[in-house]
């Protein structure tokens, strides 16, 4: 997992006030006549095509890799549009950007429904008094901020905070602070591990992505071997050269496969930087 920043500036109109009101004012009222278990009402306000055009945008943040595993979805599969908190449980951010990550199709179906915190959940909202539209459409936007709206969205980011998921969200998070790899010369396979083994907070990160995406499933320890095992006949060339010309051109080509786009870039710039000190 890599750090993951949104560019605001960039977001789809479908999801900015006025856009995304017709959607969060059906979702809301809904949910106040309790509707959201039945599967006529769920397949229509829970549809993929209502977060579908997130996915480009998102797609570009993470360099077109999965946000969990760092796998490419563009080569494959296509990725999804993930809610990090599950709409089945927080059906309140269904439409809500700051939820959605991109993720490919196997880290989300292993993740489904699945959200582990350790402090206060964000609460629901109350609807009682919303006896309008209008009023509907207000808590809506009270609950699910738009993403431009940085006043009530910081209520949001609080309230996200607070509950301690978990499994990190790489959008507020810095996965990289957790995690660390550990290459097996005789399997020929790098598994993930916690970066501090004696840190709680590691520790929990590393049960979650293990249990909730399956960090080490073995299609992951053989794809991240494959890049591993270039670094490192890259690495041990770059030692023979020894300061020429040739040795500062390829540290650059060494640099550039930590970049967020390339496949497992944070896994690349744990050992070229952290186990082998090259830069």
């Amino acid at each position: 997992m890599i750090p993951l920043t949104r560019d605001r500036a960039a977001i789809h109109d479908s999801f900015v006030d006025p856009g995304r009101h017709t959607n969060l004012t059906e979702l809301f009222r809904e949910a106040q006549a309790d509707r959201l278990s039945l599967k006529p009402v769920k397949d229509k306000v829970f549809a993929g095509s209502r977060w579908k055009k997130a996915k480009t945008q998102l797609s570009v943040e993470t360099g077109a890799k999965c946000a969990f595993c760092e796998t490419p979805t563009s080569a494959g599969y296509y990725g999804d549009v993930e809610h990090f908190r599950p709409k089945s449980i927080y059906w309140w951010l269904a439409y809500c950007y700051d939820n959605y990550l991109y993720s490919c199709r196997v880290c989300n179906g292993k993740k489904s429904d699945r959200h582990r915190i350790s402090g206060t959940q964000i609460p629901e909202p109350n609807l009682s008094a919303a006896n309008s539209d209008a009023a509907i459409l207000s808590a809506a936007k009270n609950a699910s901020p738009d993403p431009s709206d940085i006043t009530k969205l910081s209520t949001l980011i609080s309230q996200a905070k607070a509950e301690k998921a978990h499994l990190p969200d790489p959008y507020s998070t810095d996965p990289r602070l957790l995690f660390a790899w550990d290459a097996d010369e005789v399997l020929r396979e790098v598994r993930v591990k916690p970066r501090q083994p004696h840190d709680a907070d590691c520790l929990q990160a590393f049960e979650a992505v293990s249990d909730i995406v399956d960090i080490n499933r073995p299609e992951l320890l053989y794809w991240r071997w494959q890049t591993y095992e270039h670094l490192k006949e890259l690495k041990d060339m770059l030692i023979l050269l020894d300061q020429t010309e040739a040795h500062i051109t390829l540290l650059g080509i060494l640099k550039k496969l930590t970049e967020a786009a390339k496949p497992y870039s944070a896994m690349s710039l744990y050992f070229l930087h952290d186990e082998w000190g090259l830069f």
